[in-house]
């Protein structure tokens, strides 16, 4: 059975964080997805070679760049959690 992929699109988070997000993350490796980070303003992306890759995103990062990715994926079909 192939593991459900999930990526959200949010900043990095530093051990004293006080989000949700990292103990969600954590969560859901545990019960055996494979979940990555994206954070869209830790490199360059050129929205033209974006592909779907992951089952589920989740758009936590509410910013111009999140948000232009979140709308690249969105318009290849991808499920997005936060449209």
């Amino acid at each position: 059975m192939r593991k459900l992929r999930i990526a959200f699109l949010a900043r990095s988070f530093s051990p004293e964080t006080r989000s949700y997000i990292p103990v969600v993350m954590q969560a859901l490796t545990e019960v055996g997805a494979v979940v990555d980070l994206i954070h869209p303003l830790a490199r360059v992306i050129d929205l033209s070679n974006v592909r779907v890759d992951h089952d589920l995103y989740v758009l936590h990062q509410i910013d111009g760049f999140a948000l232009s990715l979140a709308g690249a994926l969105h318009a290849q079909g991808a499920a997005i959690v936060n449209p």
